[in-house]
């Protein structure tokens, strides 16, 4: 993919890539326990897009800029559906009963803190840009 990138950018053309970023939210443990519980990537480990980019000298970093926090609200419903296009949750991927033992665990923790159904949090996107390092390809 990135020697495709290579290809069509300006010679003085950047990637950015975008991440958005919710805040820590007082239901993080019992919410971390439904996703380690459900999730269909059984093997997967966090990572920084751009860090990995970056050692494997795939991407050369040339700057960055991040939004302040914006309050972000949403009903229960839709914060448990919003998992649901993330591949490790994805419908399509999971039994119809643990998808609904997940929706049930995420309700269950987010609810305490809801008011009226809904729950706040903040959220911020970073765009880090860069330029990636030609592969001879």
């Amino acid at each position: 993919m990135l020697r495709r990138v290579d290809r069509v950018l300006v010679p003085t053309g950047s990637l950015a890539i975008v991440e958005d970023t919710m805040l820590p939210v007082p239901w993080r443990r019992p919410l971390g326990v439904a996703l380690r519980r459900f999730s269909t990537n059984r093997e997967y480990r966090p990572y920084d897009l751009v860090e990995e980019l970056t050692a494997r000298r795939l991407s050369a970093r040339a700057g960055g800029a991040a939004t302040e926090p914006v309050p972000f609200r949403q009903s229960i419903g839709d914060h448990v559906e919003s998992f649901h296009a993330r591949n490790g949750f994805s419908r399509d991927r999971m039994s119809a009963a643990d998808a609904e033992g997940f929706d049930d665990a995420v309700r269950r923790a987010v609810a305490p803190y809801a008011e009226g159904g809904v729950v706040a949090f903040q959220v911020l996107d970073q765009v880090r840009w860069g330029r990636p390092v030609s592969t001879g390809g």
